[in-house]
């Protein structure tokens, strides 16, 4: 049938008979057994309508006055008709306390370099965040360990006691000193003392059920790629600590929309629509590619 999209072939199917001429092939075979076709994808993608899940605010409708002869008595001046209930919920203090260590070197440098994570494991919000480096020199550290420090300040978070591992090096030492922030080295030996052991631990088995989600064909080298939908994902499964109604994402960057930032299953094989501009007169519409999650700076 030269590859048609599916509205075509089934509108044929119910419109005429001359197609079911052909062995098995029936309007309800074909709505049960749909082809997902990568190769009607390339030819016919078209960009996606907008408006299709809108995160405008809906119009609240305003409520109906009662009935004064229905309800007299809530019309009365001064007669009161609702009640407000007050109770104290007893919450523990923030600590402030943070921990962070490096993973272990990756078996596959990513295709940005990078070979090592450094996580980050915030107490009060139970956030794990998880960021890149190419390296372990005290550099790369510092400029990693800023970066997700700036994460948490900008979310409301301000960490005043930071566990380490068994060294710190003197550059990082001077950045807790002049940020305010105490440091704890973990004594020798007992690495258990530092919470980050068991947010790596957390955070591996997470990233490693992505990778193993991943289609079998997806480049294993853009793992890096793949960090802030995990970090998204695994942090919109843990509870506030100080209010468990709450997520860990949402403490530090709100309630997450998914309507304005969809996403999918990492390591997703796609066919990505191309522009007119950007492919040749003949040129399929769509080419090949990999879900890597959202872009968080687009709509």
């Amino acid at each position: 049938m030269g590859f048609p999209v599916t509205s075509t072939l089934e509108a044929a199917l119910a419109a005429t008979n001359e197609l079911q001429v052909l062995p098995g092939l029936t309007l309800e075979s074909f709505r049960k057994h749909t082809p997902n076709s990568v190769t009607t994808a390339k030819a016919h993608l078209k960009q996606t309508q907008k408006n299709q899940c809108s995160t405008k605010p809906e119009t609240p409708t305003l409520p109906l006055l009662p009935d004064p002869d229905l309800f007299p008595a809530s019309l009365e001046k001064g007669k009161r008709t609702h009640y407000l209930f007050a109770a104290v919920i007893d919450r523990p203090p923030p600590t402030g306390k943070c921990y962070g260590d490096l993973t272990g070197k990756l078996p596959l440098p990513s295709s940005q370099g990078n070979t090592y994570l450094l996580i980050l494991y915030d107490y009060d919000s139970n956030y794990i965040a998880a960021e890149p480096i190419k390296d372990r020199q005290v550099a790369t550290i510092l400029a990693a360990y800023v970066k997700v420090h700036n994460i948490f300040v900008r979310g409301g978070s301000h960490p005043r006691i930071q566990g380490l591992d068994n060294e710190c090096s003197d550059i990082l030492k001077a950045y807790f000193k002049d940020e305010d922030i105490a440091y704890q080295l973990t004594p020798t030996y007992m690495c258990h003392r530092n919470a980050a052991e068991r947010a790596i631990q957390t955070f591996k088995d997470h990233f490693k059920a992505v990778l193993c989600g991943c289609d079998p064909r997806f480049p294993v080298f853009y793992w890096c790629h793949l960090i802030p939908q995990t970090v998204l994902t695994l942090n919109l499964l843990r509870t506030l600590r100080l209010n468990p109604k709450h997520s860990a994402w949402s403490c530090l960057n709100g309630p997450y929309d998914y309507d304005a930032h969809p996403i999918a299953p990492l390591g997703t094989h796609v066919v990505m629509h191309q522009k007119p501009g950007q492919r040749a007169t003949w040129a399929p519409s769509g080419i090949d590619g990999w879900y890597v999650g959202p872009n968080f700076e687009c709509y």
